[in-house]
């Protein structure tokens, strides 16, 4: 025999599991429109892509790059310090 709770907390899941797959499906058709509209675009403006992508690429190797050399000084002056 099934306790109230126990069936109260299988209903709530089961009402839980429908909400997240229902959202998850609407998140994976909005992904996909979003990935089609970004094919179009490349298709339509390859030159202007590249150039975006190049700028993309290169402000985030700039940041990786200062990034390392920051914790690089901290880490030579916790050397020099000991």
């Amino acid at each position: 025999m099934k306790s109230k709770a126990i069936k109260g907390a299988q209903d709530d899941y089961t009402v839980a599991k429908k909400k997240v797959t229902a959202k998850f499906a609407q998140a994976k058709a909005k992904m996909t429109q979003l990935e089609k509209q970004a094919e179009n675009y490349v298709s339509e403006n390859p030159k202007r892509a590249t150039a975006i992508a190049a700028g993309v690429g290169a402000v985030i190797g700039a940041a990786i790059t200062a990034f390392w050399l920051h914790e690089r000084k901290k880490a030579n002056a916790k050397k020099s310090k000991e």
